[in-house]
């Protein structure tokens, strides 16, 4: 913003506080989900599950997986993967991110309408004031935006994929520093390309986290479907034990008792019988 002039500068200012007052309130959307997440897996039975070799323990109802013990619940971090969400889960991510898009909504109305409608709160100057009005929108798009990349960015902590979480931002932070190296390059940036250069950031950082809750939740119904496995078998093996008492009934006989090897004896010795 320093290489946009002195009045863009102070207009950046303006608009860089009104960004900083909302944001706390999406940044809030993602401590609660590292914080409930958790304790919506730990209540649902399996809610944690490696993706990359995890193993299940049907006696206790819950996942065990390397660097994780089963009996500690939710919350530890493994070294295999990022773990699947439960269905109880999903159910809280949806409704989160439905949260997120509502308080994105007010955040980029309220921060649109007071700098772009009132820019006279924050400075005299028409010329500055000019330029408020011009780049309020791109303030309230990324607004909109960042709260639901906040909401998945807690999603990827709470399941324990925060070694992808460096690396994204590892990643982002090289693209940033090119982005605004070519946009410097071209001459004196404005206001405008600049606030859209960070919409555009907010939208690709929205867009990693998001596909890489869709890569982690890849094959939740296989891993249900493993994870049910063994109850399955064994309820087909006691189906089976059944059904064969019923089609072979136990035959109550007379006992005879004799010391010879005769024809009843081999008879009798050859089948069940009841005492």
């Amino acid at each position: 913003a320093s290489a946009c002039g002195t009045l863009s500068l102070a207009a950046h200012q303006v608009l860089n506080s009104i960004f900083q007052i909302f944001r706390p309130m999406g940044d809030s959307l993602g401590q609660t989900m590292q914080t409930l997440l958790p304790a919506v897996m730990a209540n649902n039975e399996g809610s944690y599950d490696s993706c990359e070799g995890g193993s299940y323990d049907i006696a206790r109802g819950s996942s065990a997986g390397p660097g994780r013990s089963a009996a500690t619940g939710a919350g530890a971090e493994i070294d295999g993967g990022a773990h699947v969400l439960s269905r109880g889960a999903v159910k809280v991510l949806k409704a989160m991110c439905a949260a997120a898009l509502g308080l994105g909504l007010a955040d980029a109305v309220v921060g649109t309408a007071v700098p772009g409608l009132l820019p006279t709160l924050f400075t005299r100057d028409a010329a500055v004031a000019a330029l408020i009005i011009k780049a309020a929108p791109l303030v309230g798009l990324v607004l909109f935006v960042h709260a639901l990349s906040m909401t998945f960015e807690g999603v990827l902590f709470a399941t324990g994929d925060a070694k992808m979480v460096a690396k994204i931002y590892a990643l982002n932070s090289v693209l940033v520093t090119l982005a605004f190296g070519e946009i410097r390059a071209r001459g004196s940036p404005t206001l405008p390309v600049l606030w859209g250069a960070f919409l555009t950031y907010q939208v690709v950082r929205v867009s990693e986290f998001g596909l890489r809750i869709l890569w982690n939740q890849r094959h939740p119904q296989s891993v249900r479907r493993k994870r049910e496995i063994w109850p399955l078998m064994y309820r087909w093996a006691v189906k089976r034990l059944r059904r064969q008492r019923r089609e072979d009934p136990i035959v109550d006989v007379d006992v005879v008792w004799t010391s010879a090897y005769t024809y009843e004896a081999r008879k009798y010795s050859s089948m069940d019988y009841a005492v």
